[in-house]
């Protein structure tokens, strides 16, 4: 699809893309389900907004061999993105609201450790804060942000002042360490990063949290099995795995590279955990998944195909 973006943008063309669930995305047989068949949902979702002209339609053939899903619709042209094709005729996914829970506790105890991936920064690191408020449980926090050597000024600056804190870092390494702009600039985001992670751990330590920080690339399959094999696999009682990787770009403009690291960064670590955790005495697990990968994007191709493949 890269490769066929400039044609398309200049000829708009009808795109058909098959795929095989159950005819109705999904919903209607919990016992038939084909999870890899669905995959390229995400994706197209959010190329159809980055090539408006064209007319996607996303087609779930159910049992059907997909030449003859494709020739049931290639004269019926539908205004709906997707359509799936069940015993019962020709169908399309329709919002409803979810069911409340029956009940809202939680499952971890004040002895629990939760592995969490991508937590020490952002939403992740909010939600398990609270969830460790609530239940008392303990926090393995991963992440890729190293700690500086030293105490550089801007550890210490308020939420008010980092930004002030950052530039000034970022001019100072302009001026008098004879970086570039753009080297500063990407200096200065990893310090402001770095300023996250150790406010967010002493906010943990302050509220009797107790917590760790782990450095670990949880795309790595190796780094993250040795952090729980170094840790104890018996130790950990629940996942919430946060970690993702967005920068928006157009599909042409993503480096192969870069659409590598996005899936890899949703997708590696489920799986290497699925392998080294003893999931019989896991509590809890929760995915950090995204909106994109349900309604799509334009600019997040990637992004929404990571998180639709992860749902």
């Amino acid at each position: 699809f890269k490769a066929l973006v400039p044609l398309l943008s200049d000829s708009p063309k009808r795109i058909m893309v098959p795929i095989s669930q159950d005819g109705a995305f999904g919903t209607a047989s919990a016992e038939e389900s084909h999870l890899l068949g669905s995959f390229p949902a995400g994706f197209v979702r959010s190329l159809r907004l980055e090539l408006p002209e064209c007319r996607f339609q996303l087609i779930d053939c159910g049992q059907l061999p997909w030449e003859k899903g494709l020739a049931r619709l290639v004269d019926k042209v539908s205004n709906a993105l997707e359509i799936g094709i069940t015993d019962f005729g020709l169908v399309k996914p329709a919002l409803a609201r979810m069911a409340k829970p029956q009940q809202a506790v939680s499952p971890l105890s004040a002895n629990d450790w939760l592995l969490v991936t991508g937590g020490a920064r952002g939403i992740v690191f909010e939600c398990v804060m609270a969830l460790a408020k609530e239940t008392n449980c303990k926090l393995l926090l991963t992440g890729r942000t190293p700690m500086p050597e030293g105490s550089p000024a801007y550890l210490t600056a308020t939420p008010d002042t980092i930004a002030d804190a950052i530039r000034a870092h970022e001019i100072d390494l302009v001026r008098n360490q004879g970086m570039k702009m753009g080297d500063a600039k990407r200096a200065g985001s990893k310090a402001k990063a770095q300023w996250e992670v150790k406010r967010n751990l002493q906010r943990l330590a302050e509220a009797g949290i107790e917590a760790r920080y782990e450095i670990c690339d949880v795309s790595d399959a190796e780094a993250i099995t040795e952090l729980v094999e170094r840790f104890g696999a018996d130790a950990i009682s629940g996942v919430v795995h946060g970690a993702g990787i967005q920068k928006s770009n157009l599909l042409h403009e993503l480096s192969d590279d870069q659409i590598t690291a996005t899936i890899a960064t949703k997708l590696t670590p489920m799986f290497a955990l699925l392998d080294c955790l003893d999931w019989s005495q896991i509590k809890l697990l929760s995915l950090f998944s995204s909106i994109t990968g349900l309604f799509g994007n334009a600019g997040q191709t990637d992004y929404a195909l990571g998180n639709d493949l992860i749902n």
